[in-house]
Parts: structure tokens; C-alpha cells; sequence
């Protein structure tokens, strides 16, 4: 990170005497001065997003399916026969919310890997489970 800009403006930096060894280590390591590195650092590295408002709406995300699956677990705990096909359905709604998380979070999202569905489609299981499993956008 060369620049012909001759650095002139302070930023204080308070650490304890530990940080500072590493800090002084580190920066030798690399062949640079710590406010070289500490330059660089600040200016290159990747920032972790801790927005609430995003991290709230996955986790609204989150409880939505979760509350699904609620339902399903129920009527299974109740005797009910619960086709596969809802259960993948949910499965698969959760992989693109947990990866939102994670690059939220700051970390790798993983290939999308799709549930195979099997079992009956949404609509034939009003005969199973009755008309009891609605999502906020219908039927499930």
C-alpha cells in the first residue's frame, strides 16, 4: 500500500503493554513500522457487519421457519403422518437464511446444496395435515 502522500495526521491507539509487543512483532515480521502496518490493516481488512436491523430480520427469518417446523414436529408428535416434502422445503428455506448469516457475520457462505424433496407437493397435503399449516404467504 505505497503512497507518495506524505502521512502527517495522527490517530492514537490505546493497547496494553502485551498488544504492544505483538503489535511491535507482528510489524517486524512484515518488514513495516506498526503505524505501517496498522495503516494497512485498517484500510484493507474486510469489516464485520453487526448492523441489528439485518441480523434482526434473519432472525425473524430464522423463528418463521423454525415455527413451521413447530407445526410439523406437532403433528408428528401427535400421531400424524408428516410427508417428507415440507420437511425438505423447510430445510431448503433455512440454507439461504443461514448463509445471509454467515456473510453478515463476516464469514464464508457455503455452496448451495438443495434437500431433495420427496413426498406429496404442498397442495396434496390438505388430506394429511388439514388446513391447520399456513405460512404468512398461504398454504405451505
Amino acid at each position: 500500500m505505497q503512497t507518495t502522500e506524505r502521512a502527517t495526521e495522527m490517530v492514537r491507539v490505546r493497547c496494553t503493554p502485551a498488544e504492544r509487543a505483538r503489535l511491535e512483532e507482528r510489524a517486524r515480521a512484515a518488514g513495516l513500522t506498526i503505524s505501517g502496518m496498522m495503516r494497512q490493516a485498517a484500510l484493507t481488512a474486510r469489516i464485520r457487519s453487526s448492523d441489528r436491523a439485518e441480523l434482526g430480520a434473519v432472525a425473524a427469518q430464522f423463528g418463521r421457519v423454525g415455527g413451521l417446523l413447530n407445526q410439523l414436529a406437532a403433528k408428528a408428535n401427535a400421531g400424524r403422518i408428516v410427508p417428507a416434502g415440507p420437511v425438505m422445503d423447510a430445510c431448503n428455506e433455512l440454507r439461504p437464511i443461514l448463509a445471509e448469516l454467515r456473510r453478515l457475520l463476516g464469514g464464508e457462505a457455503p455452496t448451495e446444496r438443495r434437500v431433495p424433496r420427496r413426498g406429496p407437493e404442498p397442495d396434496d397435503l390438505s388430506d394429511d395435515l388439514g388446513d391447520d399449516l399456513e405460512t404468512d404467504s398461504g398454504r405451505w
